[in-house]
């Protein structure tokens, strides 16, 4: 699917700013997961570059960086951009990105491994992980870069150990994880109805379950992409996504025609959406 790159995309972004929906790139191509760097002001993209040859789609991915207003768009190197996190000890903006996507039929994407580079010297790569099958749906650091979700391969989910040596403990089985921006090492894992989501406090010694197509717009349809954003109180979602009468297969790429980018306002404990 080639789609132009809108604001409405963003779905880590907790604030608008007033001007509604409106595109930042307008020349198509296979853009993916736009990324809000700390500072607000600039976004990280990726082109996949998809290259079909049957049923089996390769990928040559590139990361952009660019602003609000599209311009001037500055390739950062090859890679699949998952993550961007400012180090809170030395002020540093790192790049968190996936190389060598799989060839292959599936919907789901995997790569080879984990690296991160700073945001302005992206030719200073370093290894964080390595597996077969990683999956870059979804990566996101704690607020202290020491651990990140992940899933290793899907749908082993778990965290990754930010160490030398970096290592993935399972702690689950789902879909996009995601891990709370703070410290507190809270975790969900998007279960197989797409209706709602496994928390896990202490590396899954405690887990509780948090329903996310409670809005009435939702309709009780699927909902994909969850990502807590840059807030541990503010969550993002699509959807909803309705299957036509008839189609088979995955929802995701099928029914999501009227899906919708729903920002959610977690309760205290993290046991209830309270507002969207």
């Amino acid at each position: 699917m080639r789609t132009t790159f809108a604001l409405s995309m963003l779905l880590c972004s907790v604030a608008c700013d007033g001007q509604g929906d409106r595109v930042i790139l307008s020349t198509p191509a296979n853009y993916s997961r736009p990324l809000l760097c700390p500072d607000g002001e600039h976004i990280l993209y990726t082109d996949k570059n998809t290259v079909r040859k049957g049923d089996d789609k390769s990928y040559k991915p590139e990361i952009f960086v660019t602003d609000w207003s599209g311009t001037a768009p500055r390739k950062l190197g090859s890679g699949y951009a998952v993550d961007c996190w400012k180090d809170p000890a030395t002020g540093k903006v790192w790049v968190y990105a996936v190389e060598n996507l799989k060839t292959g039929k599936a919907l789901a994407l995997f790569a080879q491994r984990l690296v991160r580079f700073p945001l302005d010297q992206p030719e200073q790569r370093e290894r964080v992980f390595e597996d077969s099958k990683l999956s870059p749906d979804n990566i996101q650091l704690s607020s202290c870069g020491t651990m990140a979700s992940g899933m290793a391969p899907w749908p082993h989910a778990g965290l990754i150990e930010m160490k030398e040596g970096a290592e993935f403990s399972k702690v689950s089985f789902g879909c996009w994880t995601s891990l709370s921006p703070d410290d507190s090492g809270l975790m969900w894992v998007l279960q197989g109805n797409h209706r709602e989501v496994k928390m896990l406090a202490d590396r899954g010694a405690e887990t509780w379950s948090l329903q996310i197509n409670g809005h009435p717009a939702m309709k009780g349809g699927e909902m994909y992409h969850p990502r807590w954003s840059n807030h541990p109180s503010i969550i993002a979602v699509t959807g909803p996504y309705i299957k036509p009468p008839g189609v088979s297969g995955s929802v995701v790429n099928k029914g999501g025609a009227v899906a919708d980018v729903y920002l959610g306002r977690l309760s205290r404990d993290a046991r209830s959406v309270e507002s969207w």
